[in-house]
């Protein structure tokens, strides 16, 4: 393999069953945009949850396609047709809108998002929530979304804001759940039964210690040559060689969600830092090298020495983007 990522399993349920232990809720296993990069199938059927959650109905329908049967929930707006269409997979579709839902036919499973201060899309009007409940529709569950996952100020506005709305609300829900939630929050309050952590499980969350990134990402040298004084390296000759060095390239580029930014940030052969040399092109990047590496030598791009943390740090892409970035053809090499 030429480049490749590694994905271990096993830490990935250790850090839910963490999670889990932290809030003692359930936890909602968020698999959307190709689980943050991870491989959402192979993510999804190695998740031990009751309910998967994603995006879109095109996600869903590949998760079933591919043998998954737990319950999935669709966080986004779904064209009622495709809805039709699909009845026969039994998704749990959001209810973020009164618009949306007036527009819906067959009976279907529901779970109503609530606005409490995100401010992207969900319902606040009690009004239009009763509507929804006292439907012929199968309303399960009901959820809302926190702004910042450390903020306990504003997460406690929000918090009541939810709290009120369901004192006003006579339905028995199966589930009621939030996102990027404090865990003090998310602990406190009894009613709440599970949680959704999206990138939380992968190992990235602000405001909790114990979890572990389940993604490596390496690539092999494919061509090592020398530069001399007055050469350039890399698209617009953006570097200029002032002294005789060593360089190599690997066949990753921007195109692969290896983002220009990189170029700040060293990668690592052999446990030292190298720096990129030049612009990232669309599919390769050289970067210096010692005399003794040989073509096939292995580069650490995402790891124990180049973290995520240490390439947001220096480049300002966050964890989020870094890894939701990359390419489903980069290669998944997972490991339980």
């Amino acid at each position: 393999m030429s480049v490749w990522a590694e994905v271990d399993l096993s830490v990935l349920n250790e850090n839910v069953n963490h999670l889990k232990t932290l809030t003692i809720k359930e936890v909602f296993g968020v698999v959307k945009d190709n689980a943050y990069g991870h491989g959402d199938v192979e993510i999804a059927h190695a998740l031990d949850v009751q309910v998967l959650c994603v995006f879109s109905i095109r996600e869903a329908i590949r998760l079933r396609e591919h043998g998954i049967e737990t319950d999935i929930l669709v966080f986004g707006f779904t064209d009622v047709s495709l809805i039709e269409e699909n009845l026969h997979h039994n998704f749990i579709y959001t209810v973020a809108s009164l618009d949306w839902f007036e527009t819906l036919k067959s009976p279907i499973r529901l779970h109503i998002e609530i606005n409490t201060g995100m401010n992207r899309i969900g319902l606040k009007d009690l009004s239009d929530i009763h509507t929804i409940v006292n439907s012929k529709h199968s309303v399960e569950g009901i959820y809302t979304h926190f702004g910042n996952p450390t903020n306990i100020e504003i997460g406690t506005q929000q918090i009541n804001k939810f709290t009120e709305l369901l004192s006003q609300i006579k339905h028995s829900f199966k589930w009621i759940h939030v996102g990027n939630a404090p865990v003090e929050i998310i602990k406190s309050n009894a009613y709440i039964n599970a949680a959704r952590f999206g990138l939380g499980m992968y190992g990235y969350r602000d405001g909790i210690k114990g979890l572990k990134p389940i993604l490596s990402l390496y690539a092999n040298l494919e061509f090592i040559d020398t530069a001399y004084p007055a050469d350039t390296i890399g698209y617009d000759y953006t570097y200029e060689v002032t002294e005789t060095l060593k360089y190599g390239t690997i066949p990753i580029g921007y195109s692969d969600g290896f983002d220009m930014r990189q170029a700040l940030c060293p990668v690592f052969i052999a446990g030292k830092a190298q720096s990129i040399l030049g612009k990232v092109c669309m599919n390769q990047t050289m970067l210096r090298v010692d005399e003794e590496t040989e073509v096939g030598t292995k580069v650490e791009l995402i790891g124990v020495k180049r973290s995520a943390q240490l390439i947001h740090e220096t480049t300002g892409i966050m964890p989020y983007v870094l890894l939701t970035c990359l390419s489903p053809n980069l290669k998944r090499v997972y490991s339980k």
